[in-house]
Order: structure tokens, then C-alpha cells, then sequence
């Protein structure tokens, strides 16, 4: 497991180095404009395409058809792909973490939610709205191959960004506040429980997809 996590990360690492400059970029443009949601989102997505990124570079190398001859099952090979997923959200989430940290004692009562809901409350949601993403995108991934799968993820990944901004507005129109101190916990709790449900039911499809694929 710990040598399939080191060769993703190997593959993955000009990548990587693409993606913080893309962050970088998106940080100089939007924050000083009070506007951090972009920035949450491109990074939060960036970690959750992860295993996607890996997948099609293993397909160009054929990879998997090395791999089906090592001392490796087909559920360990599918686990590390959701290892790595929720590495990177993870990492994803505590760099968003500290630009929201930032932005709070840098440019007080800016931003989209930041006013309303606290940096770390902020980040889980987000964080559970990326392994809600992942949780999607792999065995689709899987399925049908990391090539056919980039316009349908673009889609995927504008959902929980949908979702966000809707409830935001909904609430706005019930008068109802974000970061009421009973309603947040609740919002909170059913965003982690379910987003656990997702993962769990999407490794378990991705197990079944992978073990029946031919190489």
C-alpha cells in the first residue's frame, strides 16, 4: 500500500506543482477581492481529482496491467486510490483552513461565508462536500476510463458548489441564520454522515468494478 502511494505520488508530483501555482494565481486574484469561494473550490477539487490524475497516467503506461501480476489484491490497489483521495482533500482542507484564518484577522467581515460560519466549520463542509465529489468521480473513473470521464467530472464538481450556495440562499429567504447555534450542528452532522455513507458505498462499488476489468 505504502509503495502504490509513493509511485501515485512520484507520477503526481509535476502535477502537484502545477496545481499550487494554479492556487497561487487564484489567491492573488480573488481574495483581496473579498471573494474566497473560488479558492476553496479549486483546491478542494484539485484533491479530489487526485486518484482520477493517477488513473490516467497508469492507463498511458499501462500500468494496471503490471500491477495485476504483483503480490498486490485488487482491493488494496483500490484502496490506496482512496487513500490518496482522502489525503489530498485532507491537505487541501488545511490549506484552505489557514487562508480562511488569514482572511479572518487580515480582512475582517469579508467574504462569501466567513462572516457567517467560522474557518473550521467552513473547511469540514468543504472537506466532506470534496469526499462527496471523489466519492463519485473514482468508480465512474474506473468504469469508464479517466479520458471519457472530464466533462461529466467538471459537472460533478460544480454540484456541491450548487448545493452550498442554494442552502445559503434558501435560508436567507426563511430568515433562518447559517450559523444559528442549533441549526449549524445539525447541518454539520448530517454533511458527515452521509458523506461517510457515500464513501463507504462508492469504495465498495469501485472494489466490484475493478475486479471484474480485463487488462
Amino acid at each position: 500500500m505504502n509503495g502504490l502511494l509513493y509511485k501515485d505520488l512520484l507520477n503526481l508530483n509535476p502535477t502537484m506543482k502545477y496545481l499550487a501555482v494554479m492556487a497561487l494565481i487564484f489567491c492573488v486574484v480573488f481574495i483581496p477581492m473579498g471573494n474566497e469561494l473560488p479558492v476553496y473550490i479549486i483546491l478542494i477539487m484539485f484533491g479530489a481529482m487526485l486518484p482520477t490524475t493517477a488513473i490516467s497516467f497508469d492507463a498511458a503506461a499501462r500500468w494496471d496491467k503490471y500491477a495485476v501480476s504483483l503480490p498486490l489484491t485488487r482491493r488494496e490497489i483500490v484502496a490506496e486510490r482512496y487513500l490518496l483521495m482522502v489525503g489530498g482533500i485532507c491537505v487541501a482542507g488545511i490549506i484552505s483552513l489557514a487562508i480562511a484564518i488569514a482572511m479572518t484577522v487580515l480582512m475582517p467581515g469579508e467574504g462569501i461565508f466567513l462572516p457567517f460560519i467560522d474557518p473550521l466549520t467552513l473547511m469540514v463542509m468543504f472537506v466532506a462536500c470534496g469526499l462527496f465529489l471523489g466519492s463519485i468521480a473514482l468508480p465512474l473513473t474506473l468504469k469508464f476510463g479517466a479520458e471519457k470521464m472530464r466533462y461529466i467530472i467538471m459537472v460533478i464538481a460544480l454540484t456541491p458548489v450548487v448545493v452550498m450556495l442554494g442552502m445559503t440562499f434558501l435560508m436567507d429567504l426563511s430568515g433562518t441564520s447559517l450559523a444559528a447555534p442549533v441549526l449549524m450542528p445539525v447541518i454539520l452532522g448530517g454533511m458527515l454522515v452521509i458523506t461517510a455513507i457515500v464513501v463507504f458505498v462508492s469504495y465498495r462499488f469501485s472494489v466490484g468494478i475493478y475486479a471484474k476489468k480485463e487488462f
